[in-house]
């Protein structure tokens, strides 16, 4: 299975361009993508670097989901549904940060 740098991810729009970062410990950063405008027009390239800045969070509730509907379709005893219960309260909160950060609101 390939590795992907953990999230969160942070935006950083350098006015030509947009850079999604990995903060580090101190000033050290690692770059995991860069949009500008060479490859495509403005309005595009920042709504694709807000999806790119969010996929992190976004596979975390992919996650969640997909165990609590495990759990759920197994036949949970009620142990198990407060499990998923849980699972999918914490999707849903991350999604709605997600779903905040790629539309461009504020959290």
């Amino acid at each position: 299975m390939m590795k992907h740098t953990p999230g969160p991810w942070k935006l950083e729009d350098a006015g030509y361009k947009f850079i999604i970062s990995k903060p580090g410990n101190g000033y050290i950063t690692r770059d995991v993508c860069r949009m500008d405008s060479s490859t495509m027009a403005a309005f595009e390239y920042e709504a694709n670097a807000r999806l790119i800045a969010a996929a992190p969070e976004l596979f975390q509730v992919c996650k969640l989901f997909h165990g609590a509907i495990r759990i759920l379709n197994d036949g949970p005893d009620a142990s198990d549904q407060l499990r998923a219960d849980n699972m999918l309260t914490e999707a849903f909160k991350i999604a709605h940060e997600a779903i905040s950060t790629v539309e461009g609101e504020s959290k």
